[in-house]
């Protein structure tokens, strides 16, 4: 059996708006993030998602959404329960500022938050990634970035040791046992998929997986 500890740790990425499927599959999840860009989802549908008793995390990317439209998304979030809400670094400091305002408004927490998908940044500019993450007052920081070497898997370690209230992600399918291990390693949750037909990111393992690695450690 699994601990219900580790369980509120394992965060696990919606890009599917039919809650109620997954939670009937899989009735242990505590922590969710709904990833409101890569839904088709109106205000009603949204207010129906974060009505759900878990955890939730409300992420809205740029990508074919304008601006005002992703604000719209994650204030119906927010107003509807959201318990944190994440945003990019790169996103427009009046969006950041018009956001964590809202958050602060409800009591949800701000993730910020910054991607590389191609490599390994070399240390000074993850450190430099992190402090400027940190100047913009969130509550978390989060770094996600492609891992190709044991190498880049020790800085993701070494980060964990030097700073709190982040969450340092390696990405690629070839090491996505990190996605757990930072959990060992200090982090306050982690990211994992639906299943494998719903990875939101390269190298999610499953919730299922998830779960059996947990339970293999403590065999």
């Amino acid at each position: 059996m699994v601990s219900s500890e580790i369980v509120q740790k394992l965060c696990v990425s919606f890009d599917d708006k039919n809650v109620a499927y997954w939670l009937q599959k899989f009735p242990s999840i505590r922590l969710a993030e709904a990833r409101l860009d890569l839904m088709d989802v109106s205000h009603k549908e949204i207010q129906s998602i974060f009505s759900y008793p878990l955890r939730w995390l409300a992420t809205c990317r740029s990508c074919q959404l304008s601006d005002n439209d992703r604000f719209k998304r994650l204030q119906w979030a927010i107003e509807s329960g959201a318990n944190m809400v994440d945003m990019s670094m790169d996103d427009p400091l009046d969006f950041i500022h018009s956001v964590q305002e809202l958050a602060q408004q409800h009591h949800c927490q701000v993730v910020i938050s910054c991607h590389n998908f191609h490599h390994t940044p070399d240390y000074t500019e993850l450190i430099t990634f992190i402090q400027h993450g940190f100047s913009l007052q969130p509550d978390l920081v989060k770094i996600a970035y492609f891992v190709h070497s044991e190498k880049d898997i020790e800085i993701i370690e070494q980060l964990y040791q030097q700073f709190k209230s982040i969450i340092i992600i390696g990405m690629g399918e070839q090491h996505s046992e990190t996605r757990l291990k930072i959990l060992d390693w200090g982090a306050p949750f982690t990211f994992i998929a639906l299943d494998q037909n719903h990875k939101t990111a390269q190298g999610q393992p499953t919730f299922e997986e998830a779960i059996m690695y947990y339970k293999k450690k403590l065999d």
